[in-house]
């Protein structure tokens, strides 16, 4: 992923519903875990969507397909879950760091 970028992948379905961002993290440190540079790892930091059908796996599965395309070079996607959101999902997840081997 191009250093300083955000990748913005706007999500329709009959119309516009939203956005799925892509971008370095607040870390520069955060593909060091993984022996990884800059270039390599990013995070997904948004998700924002209105009313939609699909389910969020699927446009989120959908958009990192079109990351690989646009960045080949990338090996790792991270994103960081909130507590409270996980409960109020009644999402089984533990509240962490979730990584995503592409």
């Amino acid at each position: 992923m191009p250093i300083g970028r955000i990748v913005k992948i706007g999500v329709w379905e009959d119309e516009y519903i939203g956005a799925i961002l892509f971008a370095r993290g607040a870390s520069p440190n955060l593909g060091t875990k993984y022996r990884l540079d800059q270039t390599e790892i990013c995070e997904l930091v948004r998700v924002a969507l209105h009313h939609h059908q699909a389910p969020v796996t699927k446009i989120i599965s959908i958009a990192i397909k079109l990351l690989r395309k646009q960045s080949p070079g990338l090996k790792l996607i991270v994103s960081f879950a909130e507590p409270e959101l996980l409960e109020a999902c009644d999402a089984p997840l533990p509240a962490e760091l979730h990584e995503i081997s592409i």
